[in-house]
């Protein structure tokens, strides 16, 4: 089971602390000449002229590199530099001004400044650019590391500066997509006000049009009620996405204190630690949650769902407690049970998470505060394998050409749980189709609907590309019911709609 019992064995003894023994060596092999080796290869791209190839390099050094040393700071350096060649100027600037404040040597930072001025002069902040021209100055004439020579030769080259006119000004684009303003459903948070929720003795809950829809109206736009970043085949987390809020961002900094997590600012980093990372962080040293696979989104949802159990006024807390679980039709129930296992004794031997736990919620027998919450995970690793949406965004090839507006493929970024888009049932000819912007998810529909008509979501098994037998088989595999979609009940529909 992709090392989960090798990882149980080593976690299930409390008095184990082979993690905290492997964290030594990491810090020790890895971290201390990792960084060194990161930096080597960025290097060899960046004379190449190979600068987003650098970059990654540069972004890896960073994370290997201990917190607000020189190592650290010249990463940052080089990161700043691969960015300006790549006219990423707002985010060299960024790089510029932390480097600049953690233990960049004396000696290299003429280089740096002579950079945050060409950024600044990019961008057309005249204002900026001369101001930093003055600060360089007194940073030369008060530096006892240069000798007079190194001096007048620097002094000299901050006046031979070649300014930019307005008209060769570079503006960088911006790629970022805005969430559409719509008329929020006061009564089913998460949808529009086209569409309600339903529900009756034959079909459970399930969504109607409300009014008369027209093609390409949006009927959703909900954020994740609780979401888990998606590891690749290297266990590896997104590079260029930011792992609190997922915005995507070439510039992003590590956590304090591990190697693996990334973020857009301070701000989503100690958010990120207040919410969730303090209890993960040691568990990436040995990759854990890149394991462990569904009980990592699991565990958030169960995390948050405990702590709003105590204020139900929570966005879409009742809807997602109500979510299916189908655990007494499900095969995989062993698989669930021993990946809870694992990461019960993981928080109990390697965090302080269920004490904080503790003080959080009352619960009439604390001393079994571990079972309650292994039960209540039990179940959230069953909703989300039967609701769970994968958010994907899309993404320019090799690394992203950053000044590109043209996407030119769709990768996972994270999974999701989205309870009031889980309340659309599915049909192998949906009416809807979706799209994600950072974590949230954004339901359009793709045909008119007719008020008082349901509302179909496909659960990623659609009639174009599977045949009506595989379809059925997979759909009672995965969510246990047998499809009476129009276009299952009439295969002669296939057709005309092909047309």
């Amino acid at each position: 089971m992709n090392g989960l019992e090798s990882i149980f064995w080593q976690l299930r003894d409390k008095k184990y602390k082979g993690i905290n023994d492997t964290y030594a060596l990491f810090q020790h092999f890895y971290i201390s000449d990792g960084e060194k080796i990161k930096k080597w290869q960025g290097n060899g791209f960046y004379v190449k002229g190979k600068w987003r190839e650098s970059l990654k390099y540069y972004m890896k050094a960073l994370c290997v590199a201990e917190n607000q040393t020189e190592a650290f700071a010249t990463a940052l350096a080089n990161r700043s530099a691969a960015l300006y060649s790549l006219g990423k100027y707002e985010h060299s600037l960024s790089d510029i001004e932390k480097c600049l404040l953690c233990g960049y040597p004396e000696k290299l930072k003429f280089k740096v400044y002579l950079r945050k001025i060409n950024c600044y002069d990019r961008i057309g902040n005249a204002e900026k650019a001369e101001v930093t021209i003055k600060e360089t100055e007194a940073f030369i004439n008060q530096n006892n590391d240069y000798t007079t020579e190194e001096k007048e030769s620097y002094i000299n080259k901050l006046r031979n500066i070649q300014r930019l006119s307005s008209v060769n000004l570079v503006k960088n684009v911006n790629n970022n997509y805005k969430i559409p303003n719509v008329t929020r459903n006061i009564n089913f948070p998460g949808a529009t006000s086209l569409i309600q929720l339903s529900s009756n003795s034959e079909k459970g809950r399930y969504v109607l049009a409300e009014k008369d829809v027209k093609r390409g109206d949006i009927l959703f736009v909900e954020k994740a009620y609780a979401f888990a970043p998606i590891f690749d085949d290297n266990l590896n987390l997104p590079h260029d996405r930011c792992y609190y809020c997922l915005i995507q961002n070439i510039a992003l900094i590590p956590c304090l204190h591990c190697s693996s997590t990334l973020y857009c600012n301070e701000s989503c980093r100690s958010k990120s630690w207040d919410e969730t990372h303090q209890w993960e962080c040691t568990g990436f040293t040995v990759n854990l949650w890149g394991t462990i696979g569904l009980a990592f989104p699991a565990y958030r949802l169960c995390l948050k769902n405990i702590l709003n159990c105590y204020r139900l006024e929570a966005e879409n807390y009742n809807l997602a407690q109500k979510l299916l679980t189908n655990i007494a039709k499900n095969e995989n129930v062993l698989e669930f049970l021993v990946l809870t296992m694992v990461l019960v004794c993981y928080f109990e031997s390697q965090t302080d998470f269920f004490k904080w736990l503790c003080d959080k919620i009352t619960l009439e027998e604390k001393k079994e505060l571990n079972i309650y919450f292994g039960s209540c995970l039990l179940e959230n690793v069953a909703q989300i394998a039967c609701n769970a949406s994968i958010i994907e965004h899309w993404n320019c090839s090799d690394f992203n050409d950053y000044n590109s507006i043209i996407p030119e493929e769709k990768v996972p970024i994270a999974t999701g749980l989205y309870p009031a888009v889980s309340m659309m049932n599915h049909s192998c000819k949906p009416n809807v189709a979706m799209y994600f912007i950072n974590d949230v998810i954004i339901v359009k529909a793709v045909a008119d609907i007719k008020q008082g008509k349901e509302v179909y979501n496909c659960y990623g098994i659609d009639y174009r590309y599977t045949r009506k037998q595989e379809r059925q088989s997979l759909l009672y595999m995965q969510y246990h019911f047998k499809c009476l979609c129009e276009i299952c009940e009439n295969p002669l529909l296939e057709i005309v709609s092909y047309k």
